[in-house]
C-alpha cells in the first residue's frame, strides 16, 4: 500500500513539474496573445506584436516589432511601430505596491504624425 502511495504521489509531483515548465515556456505567447487581443479594444485600432520573451526570475519582458495602427478615417496605417522593447523590473517588485522599473529600451521607434488642413 505504502508502494502505491509513493507510486502515485511520484506522478503527480511529475505531472506538476511538466506543467510548471510548459507554462514557463509558453508564458511569452500568452502574453503576446493577450496584448493583440486587448490592444484593440484598449485603442480602437489594429495592434500587433510579433515575439514576446519573458524571463519572470530575471524581470526581463521583451517585446520585438510592435505595431499600432491607426483608427478609421486616417491615411497611414500605422500610428506607431517599435522594433524591440525591452523592460527589466525588480522580481521582488512585483509582489508589492510599487513596481520598480530598472531600464526601459527602446530600439527602432517609428512614429506617424498626421495632420490636415480641412
Amino acid at each position: 500500500m505504502k508502494k502505491i502511495v509513493l507510486g502515485v504521489l511520484g506522478v503527480v509531483l511529475v505531472l506538476t513539474a511538466v506543467a510548471l515548465v510548459a507554462v514557463y515556456l509558453s508564458l511569452g505567447a500568452l502574453v503576446k496573445a493577450g496584448v493583440e487581443r486587448i490592444g484593440p479594444q484598449a485603442t480602437q485600432s489594429e495592434v500587433g506584436v510579433g515575439k514576446v520573451t519573458l524571463s519572470p526570475l530575471s524581470g526581463r519582458v521583451e517585446l520585438r516589432d510592435v505595431r499600432v495602427g491607426n483608427p478609421e478615417g486616417f491615411e497611414t496605417d500605422a500610428l506607431f511601430k517599435l522594433g524591440l522593447m525591452r523592460v527589466r523590473l525588480e522580481p521582488r517588485s512585483l509582489m508589492s505596491d510599487t513596481i520598480r522599473v530598472q531600464e526601459i529600451i527602446i530600439e527602432g521607434p517609428e512614429f506617424t504624425y498626421e495632420a490636415s488642413l480641412k
